[in-house]
């Protein structure tokens, strides 16, 4: 609670209130992480207070360039706020300078990431279409490749599910099954040779949205337990205005890296085989 941060953060959150819809403050981002998207021919292992001044690069470790953005923040707290000697005051044009600073951070931190396919809570599988039949195993219908012998996704006892299922892939050619969360799975996607599989499908069952406009919030649910003294739960999900999309429960994390997969590949649609208990999801532009 020390040197005004209570009173510095709700200024900063009123402030990114109304900074986040100013087209300047979207150029400015855009200009710092475009400076700062290239390659340093000798990026740091560790940082000392006077090093603010170097210039963050999307080969820096993830570690470096949240300790850059703190030595930033710290140089303000010494020379724009004499370390809150006499008081608090807000200084906007020092705090609208390092949010630019963070969100561009952020932005390198995951293109960075995004670019190297190095999120941690994704295991992804290349497979050969060819290779890939329905198959019962006990009361199950699945999906399998075959010389493999994994099992890809299953239908349980819905062989028509599972037909179906197999026509999707091949229509689209997919390549490649990726799992969020893994094993404790909370969003499967398909690509086409890294991409985005494209076009339509006869009488799939897709719901659409826009990814610019999805965001990442948090949702609090009222519990009552008992009923005299309600608590609440809160869930994370991915939303597009008040649609509520995908739900991540308390795992943070990977709705974020979510919604980063969701704009990486541009995809615009979620479908399913089976519904309201889809045996198969998949997204596609």
């Amino acid at each position: 609670m020390g040197n005004w941060h209570t009173k510095y953060e709700k200024d900063l959150k009123n402030g990114i209130d109304n900074w986040i819809d100013d087209p300047s403050f979207e150029n400015d981002v855009k200009s710092l992480f475009n400076q700062w998207n290239r390659e340093d021919s000798s990026p740091p292992s560790s940082l000392s207070v006077n090093d603010w001044n170097k210039v963050p690069a999307k080969n820096w470790r993830i570690d470096m360039l949240v300790t850059w953005l703190a030595l930033s923040a710290y140089r303000a707290y010494d020379q724009v706020y004499n370390n809150f000697g006499n008081g608090y005051t807000y200084n906007e044009p020092s705090v609208k300078d390092l949010t630019k600073k963070a969100t561009a951070i952020c932005m390198l931190a995951l293109y960075g990431v995004g670019d190297r396919d190095l999120m941690t809570a994704v295991c992804c599988v290349q497979f050969d279409i060819r290779d890939c039949k329905v198959k019962r195993i006990g009361r199950r219908w699945l999906i399998v490749e075959e010389k493999k012998r994994r099992a890809m996704a299953n239908f349980s006892g819905q062989k028509h599910e599972a037909k179906r299922g197999l026509e999707i892939i091949k229509h689209y050619k997919m390549n490649k099954q990726c799992y969020m969360g893994w094993p404790n799975v909370s969003m499967v996607y398909y690509t086409v040779d890294d991409k985005a599989p494209t076009g339509s499908f006869s009488g799939e069952d897709c719901i659409t949205f826009n990814p610019n406009k999805l965001k990442v919030k948090r949702i609090s649910h009222r519990v009552p337990n008992p009923p005299s003294r309600p608590f609440y739960v809160y869930t994370w999900k991915i939303v597009e205005g008040r649609r509520e999309l995908f739900d991540f429960g308390s795992r943070e994390d990977e709705a974020w890296q979510s919604l980063a997969t969701i704009k990486k590949y541009g995809f615009t649609h979620q479908c399913f085989v089976g519904r309201p208990r889809p045996s198969m999801t998949y997204f596609r532009r």
